[in-house]
């Protein structure tokens, strides 16, 4: 749910959400407002739910429920903010373009694609409710498996020890012993 969320709402914040041309005094401008302009949060929150799929399943208990925590505070601060793009998209638009050329903006013409926002809207959606599931039940979920982890090699003693010591060869290179050489 992360994963889907996240690519629906990254794909539908880099689409153009509003179209706003202008007429100066020489030509006409038009330009194209992606949402990642109008939204910017969205576009980030989408990164981290992407992010996320990998996160989960690398840490355990409450270190997973963090993830989760974080996922879903941002992704519900994402979602304010779509919001508030769609209550209007058209003056925010204009507020965007106003930083470039001005006052032309007040008097643009805004062709507003309705589409974009309201998939932006039901990516994070999705990915609030795989966060809510990460943090309510991820802490019961298995981990990364240890199958291709190095294990140790079998304890041996110094040599002219006669039987096996319990010695781990390694742990005494750690502490700066040499456990070929006898006591």
């Amino acid at each position: 749910m992360l994963g889907a969320g996240g690519g629906l709402a990254l794909l539908a914040a880099t689409r153009t959400w509003v179209v706003l041309q202008a007429d100066d005094a020489l030509t006409e401008i038009s330009v194209d407002v992606t949402g990642a302009a109008l939204a910017p949060l969205c576009v980030a929150v989408a990164v981290v739910a992407v992010a996320a799929v990998v996160a989960v399943p690398s840490v355990r208990g409450w270190l997973r429920r963090g993830v989760g925590i974080v996922v879903l505070v941002l992704t519900l601060a994402g979602l304010v903010d779509v919001v508030g793009v769609l209550a209007d998209p058209a003056a925010r638009a204009r507020g965007w373009w106003a930083v470039e050329v001005g006052s032309a903006a007040d008097a643009a013409q805004a062709d507003v694609a309705v589409v974009w926002p309201i998939l932006t809207l039901a990516g994070l959606l999705v990915v609030a409710a795989g966060a809510s599931i990460v943090v309510v039940r991820g802490s019961q979920w298995g981990g990364l498996s240890a199958r291709y982890e190095r294990a140790s090699p079998p304890r041996v003693g110094p040599v002219g020890a006669g039987a096996a010591a319990d010695v781990d060869p390694w742990q005494a290179l750690d502490r700066g012993e040499d456990p070929t050489q006898p006591d």
